[in-house]
């Protein structure tokens, strides 16, 4: 929450020497809304699992937001996906539910997890609509002039904090200022992509970090690998798996 109000008031900066206001015409505010409150929900039903269980035990499955925006883009749009894809799509979902060590969850606390996934695909679908109403010369423009006025309509939202437990001060904005500035640049470049490939596409290119993951931990954590080699080189194979069913998908197009 401190990294996304932080990231509000570094836009607002932006957002009133490029006259961005231009952009809130009714199409964007309805979609940039839903973008806000649906994420705003998917970080709730998270940290609600997470309150009831722990980090290890909630977040592995939240993987299954890949299907679900399948499901949610194919119903909602007009994307569509052949029974290669489909099976691609499964078995990328299971490599990274493998890949992320899921384990047995409560049935509760599962219900939170799809209910954070599902809020988070819907998140996607709507700052997609949101970036298509975004007039600017350019893709990249587009991504980030969509992610300024998006983040500039959050601050709309800080009347919540006052139904939580959250508080705000100045050391947390501090600690949460290289996230934000980090998650600007890295959103952007998502809506840039979701433009280009597709909502499924490119969440299905976004789940290949892990990947990422194991090529930084081998480049930056050699040190830790000698504890658990046997652990690094399953996750090292379930990458590279994630990596041929993403070929798959693309070449059964």
């Amino acid at each position: 929450m401190q990294a996304q109000i932080l990231m509000g008031l570094v836009c607002l900066i932006p957002f009133f020497v490029l006259n961005l206001h231009t952009q809130f015409t009714a199409q964007f505010l309805i979609s940039a809304v839903l973008t806000n409150v649906s994420y705003l929900i998917a970080q709730f039903l998270l940290f609600t699992a997470i309150t009831h269980s722990d980090p290890s035990t909630a977040c592995p499955y939240l993987s299954l937001k890949l299907p679900l925006t399948a499901i949610l883009a194919i119903l909602l749009t007009s994307e569509s996906i052949n029974g290669l894809q489909a099976l691609s799509l499964a078995a990328l979902t299971v490599l990274a539910l493998l890949f992320s060590q899921a384990v047995r969850i409560k049935p509760v606390i599962l219900l939170l997890v799809i209910g954070s996934a599902a809020c988070f695909a819907l998140c996607d679908l709507a700052v997609l609509q949101a970036s298509r109403s975004i007039e600017a010369s350019s893709p990249m423009l587009t991504g980030l002039f969509t992610v300024i006025c998006c983040d500039v309509l959050f601050l709309a939202l800080l009347p919540v904090l006052l139904f939580t437990k959250s508080k705000v001060n100045l050391t947390q904005l501090k600690a949460a200022a290289p996230l934000s500035l980090s998650w600007i640049t890295g959103v952007s470049s998502v809506i840039i992509g979701f433009n280009y490939a597709g909502v499924i596409a490119g969440n299905i290119i976004l789940a290949l970090r892990a990947l990422a993951v194991v090529a930084l931990t081998a480049l930056f954590f050699r040190s830790q690998l000698g504890r658990e080699p046997g652990r690094f080189k399953l996750k090292a194979v379930y990458a590279l798996l994630m990596c041929l069913c993403a070929s798959g998908f693309y070449l059964s197009d």
